[in-house]
């Protein structure tokens, strides 16, 4: 089994681990594409069904068999989503802050503007007249709290 620790949880692609998880009523989050996606379970006559998203958020519905090709998070105890603290440099004469995490960019600028990228695509990111670089890399954890919680049905 391959766990990496992140987001104060555990990374896993075991499936029988998977099956018990959603069996217990857990909503688990899977790594799929470029994003998070929730795998919940539902029932029909009684029986569990596993459902998820797909990468143009329709719903759709997985197969126990399936699981072997799914890397999920173990959810911590209790249930925390909180993105890990981002490691931010200064540059062009202090004028721009810089961070990164995989794929993942960040920028705060010195009068409160940021944008986050995911590749070269912009993600989010926004402007304020009055702010400085704890306003923008405020508003930048709060997206990221955000986007973490919108992973949850």
């Amino acid at each position: 089994m391959s766990i990496e620790t992140t987001y104060k949880g555990m990374w896993s692609s075991d499936p029988s681990l998977l099956k018990s998880l959603l069996d217990a009523g857990e909503t688990i989050i899977r790594k799929h594409g470029i994003g998070l996606m929730p795998i919940f379970v539902t029932h029909l006559f009684g029986e569990p069904r596993y459902e998820t998203y797909d990468s143009d958020w329709d719903s759709q519905y997985i197969d126990a068999k399936d699981f072997a090709d799914i890397l999920f998070l173990i959810p911590p105890r209790p249930l925390i989503l909180e993105p890990k603290p981002l490691e931010w440099h200064h540059r062009d004469m202090n004028e721009e802050a810089f961070a990164s995490y995989g794929d993942w960019s960040f920028y705060a600028w010195h009068d409160g503007d940021w944008e986050i990228l995911y590749d070269v695509d912009r993600i989010g990111g926004g402007e304020t007249k009055d702010g400085n670089f704890d306003t923008a890399k405020a508003a930048i954890e709060k997206w990221r709290v955000n986007h973490l919680k919108s992973m949850l049905p």
